[in-house]
């Protein structure tokens, strides 16, 4: 799916702006502090329902104002209109074609969208966190029943959390209704641990394979993938385990304790990776989202790389540049200060290129 035009309205530093993208390559240039992220972000709340960098919906309004939308209108047969509403003290409105999304969950996946900006550095060198909602991102946008599963474990699991600390308050706890939480949960463990387990074993190769052609075969790296589910027996659960959880407040026991550890030469990148290597991880993470996005889901997703060039050296932006222009992944929206060096790292013969200045809060085509 192709976007083909944006409209955004009191969307953080935006008034009233029109974004009509080309299908391939869209640059979006202006200085630090213009607006391109917010750009990139509106985009990526079309396909999501919220933004890629964990900003609250009510911090996307615009000083002064009481509402934003978005606008989006996508190239597909017939031509699919999505519009998200936000006014300030009320739900966020999705609709689709004029008819409203009853479930966000529904709509993730129809427009499939990979984002890579500076704060995914952290998803080589943070915490275990991020390398789930990673996975858990990717495989929602091509499996919908996998979405569901996890909502509700996550429901589950805050459910549970509650039961615990109300619990830690009784003198004599009652040790059942965590009991029957924790059952209520062992086959959404299973479902979803299974299925991360087979997304990381089909996607080891593709990350190594990416690696490669980012870095230039300078390095290996490996992906492997660590869970208590695999290693315990949720039915073997004792009173004495129930009793440590009540004490420490938390579920002890489940995918939501998962990680991903990736290697590079045999050493875990997020403690003996230098800059440069993390960075060349994070862009076959990237790639690897769009290739298995594609080919689970059918569809090219929209990519957006904010400040790419900022993130990776000369060589190594231009190799990714290359990689996702040569194998056609789809529409791209890359951002940057300086329209010249993506300009410089474009293949000359390069066709279906679009530039779009960002300045005093407007979207200017070149």
């Amino acid at each position: 799916m192709v976007l083909e035009r944006l409209q955004l309205s009191n969307f953080r530093n935006y008034g009233s702006v029109v974004l009509d993208p080309g299908p391939g390559l869209n640059i979006v240039f202006g200085p630090n502090g213009a607006g391109k992220t917010n750009l990139l972000d509106a985009i990526h709340f079309l396909s999501m329902a919220k933004s890629a960098f964990g900003i609250q919906d009510n911090f996307c309004v615009r000083e002064g104002e009481q509402f934003f939308r978005i606008n989006g209108n996508y190239s597909s047969k017939p031509t699919t209109k999505v519009i998200l509403k936000y006014k300030l003290g009320a739900r966020k409105i999705l609709e689709k074609n004029g008819q409203p999304v009853k479930r966000i969950a529904d709509h993730v996946g129809e427009i499939p969208v990979v984002i890579s900006g500076p704060i995914d550095m952290e998803l080589v060198s943070g915490s275990p966190e991020l390398r789930r909602n990673f996975i858990d991102q990717t495989i929602s946008q091509f499996d919908v029943d996998y979405l569901k599963t996890l909502i509700d474990y996550h429901k589950l699991l805050k459910q549970k959390g509650a039961e615990l600390k109300k619990q830690k308050e009784n003198s004599n706890p009652n040790l059942e209704m965590v009991e029957t939480y924790h059952h209520q949960m062992i086959p959404l463990n299973k479902e979803i641990f299974e299925a991360r387990e087979a997304f990381i074993k089909e996607s080891s190769k593709p990350i190594s394979d990416y690696y490669g052609m980012v870095s230039g075969d300078r390095e290996k790296v490996e992906v492997s993938y660590t869970s208590q589910v695999r290693t315990q027996d949720p039915h073997a659960y004792s009173v004495n385990e129930f009793k440590r959880e009540i004490a420490a407040q938390r579920n002890l026991f489940g995918i939501h304790r998962d990680d991903i550890e990736l290697m590079v030469n045999g050493k875990t990148a997020k403690k003996y990776a230098s800059q440069g290597q993390q960075k060349t991880v994070l862009s076959a993470l990237k790639l690897m989202q769009v290739d298995m996005i594609r080919k689970k889901g059918g569809d090219n997703p929209i990519i957006l790389l904010d400040d790419v060039f900022d993130r990776l050296d000369r060589t190594r932006a231009k190799n990714l540049l290359r990689i996702i222009l040569e194998q056609n992944l789809g529409q791209t929206f890359i951002s940057d200060t300086q329209s010249e060096r993506i300009r410089d790292a474009i293949p000359s013969d390069q066709k279906d290129v679009d530039y779009f200045e960002i300045k005093d809060g407007q979207v200017k085509e070149k």
